[in-house]
């Protein structure tokens, strides 16, 4: 793959007391050939495949383990065990419900939970996002899940602005302790199913505050 290198900005050359063509001639040529780096660098990233050449952060993560919740109305984090794919996005190593991001943004977090009840009658899960610790308002939403054995998948997305360091959660509880986010393993000829999936995509960088 090409490597998009960005031209430093010439070095003109000083001009005389008095006009010559020479100088002229030669300030035209370093100006020519620094106009041509740059638009040879800016095609890289404006043609058709200009897509291949960026590099956004991002992450994808997953739990290969059954959770559940000890008490019901109590909120825990959900967990991620395992890193498919990252960039500037990484799980705290300490605590890997906390996906932390290297660059500020506005990001895509789009999750897929495998919920499932394994006794009893209805219950209901409640899910919502939290960034450093505090809740994201109005993100929660609330998931029925229909009896015993019954499996439900619960996923949608959140846009939130991070700043470089910034830590999101994946937070749920239950009004039932036989509600639990199960993994299960793999079965010829189905693959193993993960209890939780987490995709983390970079949007945009924020909108810049004209008034500041």
């Amino acid at each position: 793959m090409t490597k998009i290198i960005v031209p430093e900005p010439p070095n003109l050359p000083l001009a005389g007391d008095m006009y010559t063509r020479q100088y002229l001639d030669q300030l035209n040529n370093v100006l020519r050939l620094y106009f041509n780096r740059l638009s040879n660098a800016l095609s890289l990233v404006t043609g058709n495949e200009g897509g291949q050449y960026l590099s956004f952060p991002y992450g994808s993560f997953l739990d290969t383990t059954t959770q559940t919740a000890a008490a019901t109305s109590t909120a825990y984090s959900v967990k991620f065990n395992t890193t498919s794919s990252s960039n500037s996005v990484t799980v705290d190593t300490t605590d890997t419900s906390k996906i932390i991001v290297d660059e500020e943004g506005i990001y895509n977090f789009a999750f897929s939970l495998q919920l499932d009840k394994s006794s009893g009658a209805a219950g209901h899960t409640y899910i919502w996002a939290r960034v450093n610790g505090v809740d994201v308002a109005n993100s929660a939403s609330e998931v029925a899940i229909q009896g015993t054995t019954a499996e439900n998948i619960a996923a949608w997305n959140f846009f939130l602005e991070m700043q470089p360091g910034d830590y999101f959660q994946l937070m749920w509880s239950v009004d039932d302790t036989a509600i639990q986010i199960k993994a299960v393993v793999a079965t010829s000829p189905v693959p193993a199913i993960p209890s939780a999936l987490l995709t983390v995509n970079f949007i945009s960088k924020p909108p810049i505050n004209e008034s500041a």
